[in-house]
C-alpha cells in the first residue's frame, strides 16, 4: 500500500503541475524560450545522480521518494501536452481570434479539446514514469514499499522475493492503467442525449461523465432533428421515449428517412412492461434502458455498442 500510496501521489502532483507548467509555456512564448534549454537539459540529467543530494536534503523518507518520481515524470508530461497544444489548427484559433474570444476562453474551449490525445499520452507516461520514479526512490530510502522488497531480496539472494515484487508492480500498474485506457477509448466520441426533463438529463450526463465524451443535449425531438439537419454529428444518441410536441420514436422515424443517418440510438424510458424491449429494437433503436439506471447499466450499454 506504501507504493501504490506514493504513485498515486506522485501521479497527481505530476499531472496537475505538468497541466499548469504547460499551459504557462503556451501562453507565453517569451517563457517557454527562455526555459526550453534548461528543460532539455533536466530531462537529459540521470536522476540517479541527483538521488543522494535529495536524500540528504529531504531525509530518508516518503517526501524523497515522491520528488524522485516527480522529476522523471514532470517533464516528460510538461513537453508532450506543451506539444500538444502547439498542434492546434492556426485556422482555428485564427477563428476565435477573430470572434474576440479571451486566451483563456481559447484555451478552454479549444486548444485543451483538441489536445486531449496528447494529455492522453501524457497520463499513460506519467503512470509508468511515476512507477519508476517511486520504485528507483524506494531503493535509495530502503525503509519500505515493493521497490525496498525487491533490492532486499537481491541482497539475501532470495529470487521468490523479487519475483513477488515484480508481480506485485505488474497488477498495480494494471490497475493503474485502466482507468486512462477506458478514457482513451471513448475520448473525443459526441454523444447527443435528448429528453424534456432537464433532471433526467443531468442523471444522464452523471452516468457518462468519466468517460470523456463531448456532451450535447437536446430537450425534445425537433431540438434534435434541428442540430441533425444542421450538420452536427454524433457516435450515439440516448432519447427519451415520452416527449410532449414529438415523442422518441416518431423522431427517430424522421431521422430514419434521411438516408445517410446511421447514428445508433438508445431508448430510454420507464417503460417496463413485457416486450418493451422487443418492440423499441423492432422499431429501430439499437438499444433499450430502463429508468432508472445506473452508471454500471449505462456502462455497459456503451460497451455493446461501440464493440460493435
Amino acid at each position: 500500500w506504501v507504493t501504490l500510496k506514493e504513485v498515486l501521489i506522485s501521479f497527481g502532483v505530476g499531472f496537475i503541475l505538468s497541466m499548469i507548467l504547460a499551459i504557462i509555456l503556451y501562453s507565453f512564448d517569451m517563457v517557454y524560450k527562455i526555459f526550453d534549454p534548461f528543460i532539455t537539459m533536466l530531462n537529459s540529467l540521470p536522476k540517479v545522480a541527483i538521488g543522494p543530494l535529495i536524500l540528504i536534503w529531504c531525509g530518508a523518507n516518503i517526501k524523497s521518494v515522491i520528488i524522485m518520481a516527480l522529476l522523471i515524470n514532470l517533464i516528460v508530461s510538461v513537453i508532450t501536452i506543451y506539444t500538444g497544444f502547439r498542434k492546434v489548427s492556426s485556422n482555428h484559433l485564427l477563428l476565435f481570434k477573430s470572434f474576440g474570444a479571451s486566451k483563456i476562453k481559447t484555451l478552454w474551449y479549444l486548444v485543451i479539446p483538441s489536445s486531449i490525445n496528447s494529455i492522453i499520452s501524457s497520463l499513460k507516461l506519467n503512470i509508468s514514469m511515476s512507477f519508476i520514479g517511486v520504485i528507483m526512490g524506494e531503493f535509495l530510502v530502503s525503509k519500505e514499499g515493493v521497490g525496498y522488497l525487491i533490492i532486499y531480496g537481491t541482497q539475501v539472494f532470495n529470487l521468490d522475493l523479487v519475483l513477488a515484487g515484480v508481480l506485485i508492480l505488474v497488477v498495480l500498474s494494471y490497475v493503474l492503467y485502466k482507468p486512462i485506457s477506458l478514457i482513451e477509448k471513448y475520448k473525443g466520441m459526441h454523444i447527443l442525449i435528448v429528453d424534456d426533463n432537464k433532471l433526467n438529463i443531468k442523471v444522464a450526463r452523471k452516468a457518462i461523465a468519466d468517460f470523456g465524451f463531448i456532451i450535447d443535449e437536446a430537450l425534445d425531438g425537433n431540438e434534435c432533428l434541428e442540430k441533425i439537419q444542421n450538420g452536427e454529428k454524433y457516435d450515439l444518441i440516448l432519447m427519451d421515449i415520452m416527449m410532449p410536441n414529438m415523442s422518441g420514436e416518431t423522431c427517430l422515424k424522421k431521422l430514419k428517412e434521411n438516408p445517410s443517418f446511421n447514428t445508433p440510438v438508445i431508448a430510454l424510458t420507464a417503460d417496463a412492461v413485457a416486450g418493451a424491449k422487443e418492440r423499441y429494437l423492432s422499431e429501430g433503436f439499437k438499444d433499450y434502458l430502463q429508468k432508472p439506471f445506473s452508471r454500471e447499466q449505462m456502462k455497459e450499454k456503451l460497451n455493446n455498442i461501440f464493440r460493435n
